[in-house]
């Protein structure tokens, strides 16, 4: 399994919510364990996507 560090680059595999879809990058914020991130996501003109109050979204390796 190919580690995943803070900072690197990700593509969500499966949607996590009606704005965070399958197929967008995120960037790694923060890397609680081998299997569990705080990920950031932007739009093609670089603007945070949101979703409700949330800016950062926790993901795990397999989303």
């Amino acid at each position: 399994m190919e580690s995943i560090n803070q900072y690197d680059v990700i593509e969500i595999t499966e949607d996590i919510n009606p704005k965070v879809k399958r197929g967008m990058q995120g960037a790694i914020l923060e890397k609680y364990n081998e299997d569990d991130f705080e990920i950031e996501i932007l739009d093609k003109e670089g603007v945070n996507i949101s979703f409700g109050n949330q800016f950062t979204f926790t993901v795990n390796r397999r989303q």
